[in-house]
């Protein structure tokens, strides 16, 4: 019985708690928390290693945008290509973009580029100024540029020679020129029975058998980069064919004054260029004066006789433009109004600017003052006196031959400042200011 009451009266023993659950959570949160750190880290790493990149891609965006724009600008200064081969308004393909020594590969390092015109046309008018834009993209990175390219105006490279000819120059039963510019042959310079050329320097790889006073140097013949026939076609007046009387072989302009208010062929024009196409017949033109561009196609042959009078109309510039053969022959001295019975100097049409009268007393020296262009060969003949023909400006033909007297003096303001026609119409160059970044265009 005592036994019993001790046994009851113990105190009862301390339950054992089991503290392995507790020490799993605690792990388990301690390895939790350590993932989030890890992850966080490499997160903040590779968002570091992103922007880095980012930052690198943005730099190559705008490294290759403004490679590309320089390319373009360096192109249009030499090329009208891009005119035919380029709409106005749309983008380029995208292209691999180049450092000039290597194409930068990769995912999306590409250029593209796009031309905008003010009228929606690239290649109707090259004086026209055009927006130009370039778009580059390397991995995330965008950046684009714009800037406008305006028509650098600068004369023919024909307009720095007295005397071009495209293939050969020949001389004949002692005939001469002399030229106070260079004068340039892409082929040869022939004489038979005796020939003289005074020039500073004359430009020819192939033959000289006249006798040269002056330097030879090797030829750098370059061609015009237009079509003047053609150029001066577009912006001319008509004269009918029809109009001109006939006479002998073929069409006859004689006793007649042309110039920016008379045109006895059709309507006056105010830029006293004029335009015929003779579709296949002779044209004579003999004992005139002639104050404007002629744009003659398609004659049989262009016979210029007698005594004539030629300059341009207002401002230098070309006075025959032809696409056929020219014969200076059996030309006279002088144009007189007493012996022609004609008025050549009328108020309105005043000789060399001058204001006109009304008697028939003046007398006018043969002389052509501008450009003479044909696309086939010219031909001087002797004057009837013996004298020298006196042009005043520049030769340009396909060939030439030269069997009289010919002196060809420099027109410096057909070179300082000639007309659109006679500009190359290639060259562009940068609008200082105009270079500025903008929003990357949509894909």
């Amino acid at each position: 019985m005592n036994i019993e009451i001790l046994k009851s009266c113990r105190s009862p023993r301390p339950r054992q708690i089991d503290r392995g659950g507790f020490l799993y959570v605690a792990v388990l949160f301690t390895s939790l928390i350590v993932s989030i750190l890890v992850v966080t880290a490499i997160s903040n790493s590779t968002q570091r290693a992103k922007e880095q990149s980012d930052w690198v891609d943005r730099g190559l965006a705008v490294r290759a945008a403004e490679s590309e724009m320089h390319r373009l600008a360096s192109m249009m200064r030499d090329s009208s290509l891009w005119r035919q081969e380029m709409l106005s308004g749309r983008f380029s393909a995208w292209r691999p973009w180049s450092t000039g020594t290597a194409i930068i590969r990769g995912s999306n390092r590409e250029v593209r580029h796009r031309y905008v015109d003010q009228d929606g046309s690239l290649d109707n008018d090259p004086t026209h100024p055009v927006d130009v834009t370039v778009h580059a993209r390397v991995g995330r990175s965008q950046y684009a540029i714009t800037t406008t390219l305006q028509w650098d105006r600068q004369p023919l490279s024909i307009l720095n020679y007295g005397m071009t000819a495209v293939q050969n120059v020949h001389f004949q039963d002692d005939g001469s020129i002399t030229c106070e510019r260079p004068v340039q042959v892409g082929e040869n310079c022939t004489e038979s029975s005796g020939g003289l050329m005074v020039t500073p320097l004359l430009h020819c790889d192939g033959t000289t058998q006249m006798t040269l006073r002056g330097d030879l140097a090797p030829d750098a013949l370059i061609q015009p980069s237009r079509d003047l026939v053609e150029t001066y076609q577009q912006i001319s007046g008509p004269m009918a064919r029809t109009a001109i009387p006939s006479g002998g072989t073929g069409r006859v302009i004689r006793d007649r004054l042309i110039s920016a208010t008379s045109n006895p062929f059709g309507p006056a024009d105010a830029s006293g260029i004029y335009h015929v196409d003779m579709k296949g017949e002779k044209l004579v033109i003999e004992h005139s004066r002639i104050d404007a561009t002629l744009v003659i196609e398609s004659a049989s042959e262009i016979e210029i006789r007698g005594a004539v009078t030629w300059s341009y109309s207002a401002h230098p510039d070309a006075i025959l433009v032809t696409d056929s053969p020219v014969r200076f022959v059996a030309m006279e001295p002088e144009l007189s109004e007493a012996s022609r019975a004609v008025h050549f100097n009328p108020t309105g049409s005043g000789y060399r600017g001058m204001y006109g009268n009304t008697t028939l007393t003046d007398r006018f020296p043969t002389e052509l003052r501008g450009l003479i262009y044909s696309q086939s060969s010219i031909q001087f003949e002797p004057l009837v006196d013996g004298s020298n023909l006196i042009v005043t400006g520049m030769i340009v033909g396909h060939s030439i031959e030269i069997r009289g007297n010919v002196s060809v003096f420099a027109l410096d303001e057909l070179f300082s400042n000639p007309p659109d026609a006679l500009c190359n119409p290639v060259p562009m160059r940068i609008v200082r200011g105009s270079w500025r970044r903008i929003e990357s265009p949509a894909l």
